[in-house]
């Protein structure tokens, strides 16, 4: 079975990878494979980039593609499709990080934390900045996967009241206090102090956060994006946040990455931007996503049912 990678594993998760399966190759990228290579390759691990139309028809005898992160969406779905390729993903093992991130986020916002560090530069003892709590505020999470159930989780820790809007229906999910339906979308606006996108990016969720819906949502809201950036349309979100229809976002993903120093959200008064860091940067992301790697190669020709996160290719995630 030959398996190669241009991911970088780091000298102790690739010695170990070769100890159990001796096949296995690293690339820095794809385009530096000998083509009589490529076609023998059975096993792609990628984060997904370089991975085009093309390759994937270069790769005669490719079955498997595993990405090594949760986002998908630069994949050539319709040749992974034509081809029946069997699509793995990590997702999962920044849940926990990410989650994390939102919550923090949700309390520097109430608490006034970026205020109080702006007068903290100016050397003022600020007296009139009023402070909030998370209790009793509601949480809006728009994809009740992995990390919205995490999120979820440290919201109630937090006495919030939780909506999570999901396309397929689930009864009692724990935490949540409503699923939110497909066709009742505008509520998770309407009602959310906090609206947190966690939507995989596909060809029906791009824009899902349009004009109507951000002008529904209380002037005291906030959206955090940690999912990708063209789930929100950038400009009625700029719109609303300059008119105060909302009262600002925390954006993390961006259509463009890294973002160029003339965007005009840098300059856009309350959006606050982190570079992509929400889920990543952490210790132990590569390794998770090594360890879901490790199970499925494990279980790949014996049991191929008890693989993890196979994707859905029809649906993007």
């Amino acid at each position: 079975m030959k398996i190669i990678s241009n991911v970088r594993l780091g000298e102790e998760l690739f010695s170990e990878m070769k100890s159990l399966f001796s096949d296995y190759q690293y690339f820095r990228k794809l385009g530096e494979v000998d083509k009589n290579e490529l076609a023998e390759v059975e096993v792609l691990v990628t984060y997904g980039e370089g991975v085009t139309s093309e390759k994937i028809t270069e790769m005669k005898n490719l079955k498997w593609i595993h990405v090594m992160q949760s986002g998908l969406n630069s994949l050539p779905f319709k040749s992974l499709i034509e081809r029946d390729i069997l699509l793995t993903n990590s997702k999962g093992i920044n849940s926990i990080t990410i989650a994390e991130y939102s919550i923090s986020m949700m309390l520097s916002l109430v608490r006034n934390s970026f205020v109080f560090y702006d007068a903290q530069k100016r050397k003022e003892w600020d007296l009139n900045t009023k402070i909030d709590e998370l209790a009793g505020k509601t949480i809006g999470i728009l994809g009740y996967g992995a990390v919205g159930k995490e999120l979820a989780k440290r919201a109630k820790a937090f006495d919030m009241k939780v909506l999570a809007f999901k396309r397929t229906p689930i009864e009692n999910p724990d935490n949540v206090d409503e699923i939110i339906p497909i066709d009742d979308k505008l509520r998770i606006f309407e009602e959310s102090d906090f609206l947190i996108s966690l939507l995989p990016l596909t060809p029906q969720t791009k824009e899902f956060i349009g004009l109507e819906d951000l002008e529904r949502m209380k002037k005291t809201s906030y959206v955090i994006n940690v999912s990708r950036g063209e789930i929100i349309d950038r400009q009625a979100l700029i719109k609303v946040i300059e008119n105060k229809q909302i009262a600002g976002a925390v954006l993390d993903v961006f259509e463009e990455e890294p973002l160029s120093g003339e965007n005009e959200l840098w300059e856009t008064e309350n959006i606050y931007i982190t570079p992509h860091i929400a889920g990543d940067r952490h210790p132990t992301y590569k390794k998770r996503a090594y360890d879901i790697l490790i199970n499925n190669l494990q279980k790949y020709h014996v049991q191929p049912d008890k693989m993890i996160n196979i994707v859905n290719k029809n649906q993007g995630y």
